[in-house]
Formats: structure tokens, C-alpha cells, sequence
């Protein structure tokens, strides 16, 4: 998912067909996410950390992806792993 922005942006993350960290939270839950990595922040926010503070509350396996770190990510039932970089992530 790409929450571009906080709640406090609701109106503007609608208007541009984007979510908020608080979404990409609630979709992750009832849809069994193992690990909610946030990424592709708006270019406004300087400081990550409100993302991963209004995501946790409502998804506690949410961290926050740095620039050119690598992730390793398992797909269900298959146990298919995939490897991407915050960099790949970010342009989905």
C-alpha cells in the first residue's frame, strides 16, 4: 500500500487516490498481513516516525521503509519468497 499521508491529510490522500498510514493499518488486519512495511511518503514529510506512530496503534507488525534497504517478504499458501528494496517499493 502507499500511505502518502497522515489522517490529518485524509482530504488530500482521497482527492489523489492515496491511502493513510491509519488505512494501510486497518487493510492489513482483517486481510492477515504478517508485516506491514509503510512506504512512498509525500515529499512534505521530513520526519517518518508519525507515520509508524499512527499506523502501530492499529497494526502493532507495521514498520517503516528506509531507502535502499532490502526486504524480504513470504507469500501465502505457496511460501514463495520475493525480495524487494524500499526503492521498488516505493514506485508501486
Amino acid at each position: 500500500m502507499k500511505p502518502l499521508f497522515l489522517t490529518e491529510m485524509q482530504t488530500r490522500a482521497e482527492s489523489t487516490f492515496h491511502s493513510t498510514a491509519s488505512e494501510a493499518a486497518r487493510f492489513a488486519d482483517p486481510h492477515q498481513v504478517y508485516q506491514l512495511i509503510l512506504g512512498h511518503y509525500s515529499s512534505r514529510y521530513f520526519d517518518m516516525t508519525p507515520f509508524l506512530e499512527e499506523a502501530q496503534p492499529i497494526f502493532s507488525e507495521t514498520m517503516l521503509a528506509i531507502e535502499g534497504q532490502t526486504y524480504e517478504v513470504q507469500f501465502q499458501p505457496y511460501d514463495q519468497q520475493y525480495t524487494t528494496n524500499a526503492t521498488n517499493i516505493a514506485a508501486r
